[in-house]
């Protein structure tokens, strides 16, 4: 989160899902972070992060504590696997909320990383599957999609 707009506006985005962002220095340890180093941690409603930290481990991991069911976790937030198809469709929609990323760049970057989908890249499960599993979202997490639609613009119409 290098530009300042940027790091604004992933806090507006928090601050509607109810969840703190909390930024390390650059080397240090991040807590709860499932897969290590310089990916997001996540401790109930807190997402920890460094100056490092790669944009989709950020909003993949405010994801999953914004949609966590059964309360708060820590580092695991477990889920089915329509949730977990959730987070990723999640993610990409809110990426559209943050000036100079956008779904298109998140995906990219998804892409890279390794996320895996049926359809192929992360922008054709947004098209594809990623349609139902925001349906998902709006019917068994209807006040996180209110959210959702409301930070990024979007409908299911």
């Amino acid at each position: 989160m290098a530009s300042p707009g940027l790091s604004s506006a992933v806090r507006c985005v928090f601050c509607g899902l109810n969840l703190a962002l909390i930024v390390h220095p650059l080397h240090a340890e991040l807590p709860a972070s499932f897969w290590g180093e310089m990916e997001a941690g996540v401790t109930g409603r807190s997402i920890h992060v460094r100056a490092d930290t790669p944009l989709h481990s950020l909003l993949h991991e405010a994801c999953h504590a914004a949609c966590a069911a059964d309360g708060p976790f820590v580092c695991d937030a477990g889920g089915c696997d329509d949730e977990e198809s959730a987070v990723c469709a999640m993610q990409l929609i809110l990426a559209e909320a943050l000036p100079g990323v956008g779904s298109t760049r998140l995906a990219r970057d998804m892409d890279r990383w390794g996320y895996s989908f049926r359809e192929g890249s992360a922008i054709d499960f947004l098209h594809g599957d990623g349609r139902e599993a925001l349906t998902w979202l709006a019917t068994s997490r209807p006040t996180i999609w209110s959210v959702v639609a409301r930070l990024s613009g979007m409908s299911l119409s």
